[in-house]
């Protein structure tokens, strides 16, 4: 979806967090598969300024990657805090909110819907958070069954 709506710096943000996320088992395999949506911006510019843009490839492709190692850079320097972005996230004030956005409709989840369960995903601030949510889910289900 990032390379359909959003602009190349975007899609490098997105790449960018997962990476950090550990969301992404091999980063070479995405960056050789996304390589050209990632600098198309980098690309556009170089295309302004040389005739022969095939002569330039690789210098697209490093400066790509040097503003990669930035976002990386700039993530390690907020002492192990990211943001992440709006579009991406959605903040809730309590519990029960958030079972019915990330979760709506758990109490008919059965063993058939592992996989539904799997794409679902909580972020929080502290492993003290996501235990909360764990027991907060666990004992919903308990009720249900």
């Amino acid at each position: 979806e990032a390379l359909i709506f959003n602009s190349p710096y975007k899609i490098r943000e997105l790449f960018e967090i997962k990476v950090v996320l550990r969301q992404v088992g091999d980063p070479i395999k995405l960056w050789g598969k996304y390589r050209e949506s990632l600098s198309k911006d980098i690309r556009r510019r170089m295309e302004k300024k040389s005739t022969n843009i095939e002569a330039v490839v690789d210098i697209v492709y490093n400066q790509c990657l040097i503003l990669l190692e930035g976002f990386d850079t700039a993530m390690a320097e907020q002492e192990g805090k990211i943001t992440i972005p709006n579009d991406l996230c959605d903040t809730v004030a309590d519990l029960i909110i958030l079972t019915d956005r990330i979760y709506p409709n758990i109490e008919s989840a059965t063993l058939d819907s592992l996989s539904w369960l799997k794409e679902r995903a909580v972020l929080t601030p502290t492993n003290e958070s996501a235990d909360k949510i764990n027991e907060f889910m666990l004992e919903k289900l308990k009720q249900n069954r």
